[in-house]
């Protein structure tokens, strides 16, 4: 009988940016847009905080605009394909800085944290 193991890798986390901006979220496949706003961002995330539930494992699409300090972007945005992979309950510490240290921020809607899958350059912000 043969046996095997699994390895696992040791991968560091993206670093996330604590950025609270407005978002539109909407479940993939439905027309309306949900207003919610961001936590903290990365490179492969964002955790987000929005009135209306989201289903684990929810295939999104996340709308976020780009500062206008980058430069050439001024009105652009961002749409996101995502799929919800963790949930925040209302109320709970969920914010990370830069660095991965967790801030104390309380808030009275469920939180997202969304792996972003890929994602386009849109001009505009509107739903």
């Amino acid at each position: 009988m043969a046996s095997w193991s699994v390895q696992t890798r040791n991968v560091p986390r993206a670093p996330r940016f604590a950025l609270q901006m407005p978002v539109l979220v909407r479940l993939l496949g439905e027309d309306n847009w949900r207003e919610g706003t961001t936590e903290n961002v990365s490179r492969s995330g964002v955790l987000l905080r929005a009135d209306e539930s989201i289903p684990d494992r929810a295939p999104l699409e996340i709308r976020m605009a780009l500062p206008a300090q980058i430069p050439g972007t001024q009105g652009a945005s961002i749409i996101c394909h995502a799929q919800v992979v963790r949930t925040v309950e209302p109320n709970s510490p969920s914010t990370f800085a830069q660095g991965g240290e967790r801030q104390s921020n309380h808030d009275a809607q469920p939180g997202y944290a969304a792996s972003i899958c890929d994602y386009n350059l849109v001009p505009g912000f509107g739903g």
